[in-house]
């Protein structure tokens, strides 16, 4: 993951600043690019995947990965830089805490730029490799708050959603920019289990409840519940009981 990746060596290409209110196909290029909204509604869109970037959203967006920009309201700073001694296939998108930090960092680096005034460019890597330390730091910290309201927020979505088949820690992850490792250890840390977990954990509860309140087949209490497969649900089930879900309901 390029967030939490600590030794990198990069030649930056252009600082550039940009307003966007349009439809755009961006293709391979020969550099990646580092970018913060300061103000979005934007979509990001590659490989049948959807992403909307708002405010203060930090993207890597690596030279050869295709994509499709929806953008309103936008107004971003890119850093453009070339990798020599790492490469990486996937866009990545962080929503950083110290947003404010971040922007006076991304600002000051276009000024410089713009500038270039003698040495410009050990400052831009002064300043760029400085963002990096801030993004891995938050990218790796295993620390959060239980109150924490990004991690409360998912738990909600989560217990109005655990129906739902569609439902991934990946799409979850995503939700909150964050890589699945982090948001995997982020949730744990903040209620006790995985993510995976706890979204079993209500489904397995929902399906007792309609055990032993309907009567329904097996096949059409995991569909009810959000499992596509009723020999998963039952060895979930079996694993937690000792017992398959209809000797459950006869005792």
């Amino acid at each position: 993951m390029f967030f939490t990746c600590d030794n990198l060596s990069v030649e930056i290409v252009d600082v550039l600043e940009f307003y966007h209110e349009n439809t755009h196909n961006v293709g391979s290029r020969r550099f990646n690019s580092l970018s913060l909204r300061l103000s979005s509604d934007t979509e990001i869109i590659t490989g049948g995947t959807s992403r909307h970037i708002s405010e203060n959203t930090i993207g890597f967006f690596p030279s050869h990965r295709p994509y499709k920009r929806v953008s309103k309201n936008e107004h971003l700073i890119s850093i453009n830089f070339i990798l020599y001694n790492q490469s990486f296939d996937e866009l990545e998108f962080l929503k950083p805490k110290n947003a404010g930090e971040l922007s006076r960092l991304f600002i000051d680096i276009l000024e410089i730029s713009r500038k270039k005034s003698c040495g410009y460019r050990y400052e831009q890597l002064k300043i760029f490799y400085e963002i990096m330390r801030l993004l891995y730091i938050e990218a790796v910290s295993d620390t959060i708050n239980p109150q924490d309201e990004g991690m409360n927020d998912i738990k909600k979505y989560i217990d109005s959603n655990f129906c739902e088949p569609s439902l991934s820690v990946a799409d979850l992850a995503r939700s909150v920019y964050m890589s699945e490792v982090t948001f995997r250890k982020k949730f744990h840390a903040a209620f006790g289990k995985s993510p995976k977990q706890y979204i079993i954990d209500k489904r397995i509860e929902y399906a007792i409840s309609l055990l032993c309140s309907q009567n329904l087949k097996i096949s059409e209490i995991a569909k009810l519940t959000g499992f596509t497969n009723e020999k998963y649900f039952s060895t979930l089930f079996r694993r937690r009981y000792s017992m398959p879900p209809s000797q459950y309901v006869k005792n």
